[in-house]
């Protein structure tokens, strides 16, 4: 049987995590169920109750190599650099040798785990790196973003470092994976490496379920923004939508309810009068988070950092909720389409408030967006298509 190794910092379960974490969760499956024999190396802490559940479904071997600790420099290849704070507190100096002799290919999930790339040998398969996304590319827009000198000058240091780390890892794996043609672009622009754009899949369910909350008012437009909210992306996001949007749809005298979407909001956000009066909405961890989403009117994604395709607007797309988001959302989804079938608000915030009102008081966009995004999702973006690609030699 054909074997693959993947080696990451954590447990790839369960998959809500975070994005990085479902698409190596949804890859192991389908590689499973495609024939390959899987085995997990993770380095950062120890996980048995993950490790169980990961074996029980797909029979997946998973080492425990303890390598946590801190690092300031690492040392990579003979190469001294500074820690980048993406890189996860890993004592790379404890780590042995891995062979990989027996493997077909050898998986990289991570950035953090790319630091004991050195330490791998035999390694007759192909090695791949599914960065996912582009950290440079992140912190360079970040840079630009901020006013703060002190941030600025914490951005740059973090830039400096992280260009150095990704373009010696692009030089040494046999292939570099994105899930993004934004960051593709980017990296193929600035490094030299082999590299591919593989957009991600997404799961839906079969039935969207709707549920019973109180929370659901009768009669009340019910906007939806989900992440894991201490991101700095998405919190950046909540913030605009709680001082720029919501204001202003008051001033229009819309009834609505902003549902803000899975864990770790801030405290701070339930203590506003939005709150209190009903209009916010904190659901914080939903295990159904997929039917909740589906009870949504419409989906607000004002993101204006980040990088990578978002899961989070293809779980919207694929559940049949109308989408009204920034151009940093929708990256590398280029079957989207502005007025066709989603809205576009990235300039200013009355751009964002006539876009919404517009689609508010057109139950036919509304249905028509719905069901062209719930078309593009099922024929275009399954999680089977993408991991077959991942294997696939340039």
């Amino acid at each position: 049987m054909s074997k693959i190794l993947v080696i990451t910092n954590e447990v790839p379960y369960p998959p809500h995590k975070n994005g990085v974490t479902n698409s190596l969760f949804n890859y192991i499956g389908c590689w499973k169920d495609i024939g390959y024999d899987i085995e997990l190396i993770y380095l950062l802490n120890q996980d048995k109750g993950s490790e169980y559940e990961l074996e029980n479904m797909y029979s997946v071997h998973s080492i425990f190599i303890d390598l946590k600790g801190t690092e300031i420099f690492k040392n990579l290849y003979g190469e001294l650099f500074l820690k980048p704070r993406n890189c996860w507190n890993l004592k790379t100096k404890k780590a042995s040798s891995i062979d990989c002799s027996e493997f077909d290919y050898v998986i990289i999930g991570c950035l953090g785990a790319t630091l004991i790339l050195d330490k791998l040998y035999n390694v007759t398969g192909q090695c791949i790196f599914f960065a996912a996304d582009s950290s440079t590319m992140y912190y360079e827009r970040s840079f630009t973003q901020t006013n703060s000198i002190l941030r600025k000058f914490y951005l740059r240091t973090q830039i400096l470092c992280i260009s150095k780390l990704e373009r010696m890892i692009y030089e040494k794996v046999d292939k570099t994976v994105f899930v993004s043609e934004v960051d593709y672009k980017f990296v193929s622009s600035r490094f030299s490496g082999t590299f591919s754009a593989n957009p991600i899949g997404v799961k839906i369910p079969k039935k969207s379920v709707k549920i019973v909350d109180e929370n659901l008012k009768i009669g009340v437009i019910k906007f939806g923004f989900s992440g894991i909210m201490d991101y700095e992306p998405n919190s950046s996001a909540v913030e605009y939508i709680l001082k720029e949007i919501m204001p202003r749809l008051d001033e229009r005298g819309l009834k609505y309810q902003m549902h803000i979407i899975g864990k770790n909001a801030k405290p701070e956000w339930s203590q506003l009068d939005y709150y209190k009066e009903g209009k916010l909405i904190i659901t914080g961890f939903l295990d159904e988070i997929e039917s909740y989403i589906s009870n949504m009117d419409i989906y607000l994604s004002p993101l204006f950092l980040g990088s990578g395709m978002k899961n989070k607007i293809l779980q919207a797309m694929g559940i049949g909720v109308p989408i009204i988001c920034s151009r940093v959302s929708v990256e590398g989804i280029n079957e989207l389409v502005e007025g066709i079938n989603y809205f576009e608000a990235d300039n200013t915030v009355e751009e964002w408030i006539n876009k919404i009102m517009a689609l508010v008081y057109d139950t036919k966009l509304q249905k028509q967006f719905s069901e062209k995004c719930k078309k593009i999702v099922e024929e275009k973006y399954s999680w089977r298509a993408s991991a077959e690609r991942i294997l696939e030699e340039l």
